[in-house]
């Protein structure tokens, strides 16, 4: 889905089309703000639509502050969203949006207590597949939202701003963006190091069903 929106994108903004998008979202700015404040969060809730790439794509739009608090403001609103729908709706939220693999994570994986905060800062950060999970796994676990939102908030400051003010130097030199992955490489590697520091894994017997 990332691909394609990506693609989809990359093939929209050579068009005409474009630049009436252009045209359309500077006359009306704060509709176009809400827009993208509403798919970055429908993102966030149904993990499968990229939604940081229409925020990041409205970067030669509006500008990459207002599409950085666009981008923000949708990352609370649909981690917030999610969060909630797993602490009402329980192992039925995630076998809906991840089917029976992240019931299977949930149950193995813990967060450890001692270090809830630091622990959710760090799978916040790495973003991708593991921060959208986060948001649901937090909701059957004993988390405080507090924690929880004190992390989203961390964390849009340690990725959102640098990711926003790198891309919109990266449409004018690719070297940017290849800078860029350097500090990402080093936080996935941290996390891999210090991963028994901040969690937990249950080891469950795999029991064969009799066939029927």
């Amino acid at each position: 889905m990332f691909v394609a929106t990506a693609v989809a994108y990359s093939y929209f903004a050579e068009t005409k089309y474009f630049v009436e998008l252009q045209t359309w979202a500077q006359a009306n700015f704060v509709r176009f703000f809400l827009i993208l404040i509403f798919v970055k969060a429908l993102g966030i809730v149904w993990p499968p639509l990229p939604g940081v790439v229409i925020t990041l794509g409205a970067i030669p739009i509006v500008g990459w502050i207002p599409a950085l608090i666009a981008d923000v403001l949708g990352w609370y609103l649909g981690s917030s969203i999610a969060f909630f729908l797993a602490r009402r709706f329980g192992i039925k939220a995630i076998l809906f949006f991840f089917g029976e693999a992240g019931v299977i994570r949930v149950k193995k994986f813990k967060v450890n207590p001692k270090r809830e905060l630091e622990a959710l800062i760090i799978m916040k950060c790495l973003g991708g597949s593991i921060g959208e999970f986060i948001n649901y796994a937090a909701g059957l676990t004993t988390v405080k939202f507090r924690n929880f939102f004190l992390a989203n908030f961390i964390a849009s400051i340690v990725i959102a701003i640098p990711l926003f003010y790198t891309f919109n130097h990266a449409l004018k030199s690719s070297n940017n963006l290849f800078l860029a992955l350097i500090p990402l490489s080093i936080a996935i590697l941290f996390f891999y190091i210090f991963r028994d520091r901040y969690f937990t894994w249950d080891e469950l017997e795999d029991k064969e069903k009799p066939l029927t």
